[in-house]
C-alpha cells in the first residue's frame, strides 16, 4: 500500500510541477508583453519630448519675432518698454507703454501750452485807465507827459 501512496504522491508532485511550469510559462509570456508595452511607452515619451523641445523652440522664435514686429511698427515705443516671455505679456507691455507715452505727450503739450511765447511782437493794447483820475485821463488824452 505504501507503494501506491508513494506513486500517488509522486504523480501528484509531477502534476503540480506541470501546472506550475504552465503558470510560469504564462507569467513569462505576460512579462514579455509588459516589457514590449513599456518599450513602446518609452519610445512614445522620447518622441513627445523631442516634439516638446521643437515646439518650445518654435514658440521662443515666434515670441522674438512678435516683439521685433511690435518694435518696428511702433516707432514711438522704446525697446526697454517692451518685455515678456509670451505674446500675451508682450502685448500687455505694449499697451502699458502706449498709455505711458500718451500721458507723457499730454503733459508735455500742457506744459508747452502754458509756456508758449507768441511769435512776433505783442499786439497793441490800450492802457488801463481805470486807476487814473479824471484829470490824468484828460492829460493822457491830449498827449501830455507827466
Amino acid at each position: 500500500m505504501e507503494e501506491t501512496t508513494n506513486k500517488s504522491n509522486s504523480e501528484m508532485d509531477t502534476d503540480e510541477v506541470v501546472v506550475l511550469r504552465e503558470q510560469i510559462v504564462g507569467l513569462e509570456k505576460q512579462l514579455g508583453e509588459r516589457n514590449e508595452e513599456l518599450n513602446t511607452a518609452r519610445q512614445s515619451a522620447e518622441e513627445l519630448n523631442k516634439r516638446l523641445v521643437a515646439t518650445s523652440t518654435a514658440l521662443t522664435e515666434a515670441v522674438a519675432g512678435y516683439r521685433k514686429l511690435i518694435l518696428e511698427t511702433n516707432s514711438d515705443v522704446t525697446e526697454d518698454l517692451i518685455n515678456g516671455e509670451s505674446i500675451q505679456s508682450i502685448s500687455t507691455s505694449l499697451s502699458k507703454a502706449k498709455n505711458l507715452i500718451e500721458k507723457l505727450r499730454q503733459k508735455v503739450e500742457k506744459d508747452v501750452a502754458h509756456s508758449r511765447i507768441p511769435i512776433g511782437s505783442p499786439g497793441r493794447q490800450n492802457p488801463d485807465l481805470s486807476g487814473m483820475s479824471p484829470r490824468e485821463k484828460i492829460h493822457y488824452a491830449i498827449g501830455g507827459k507827466k
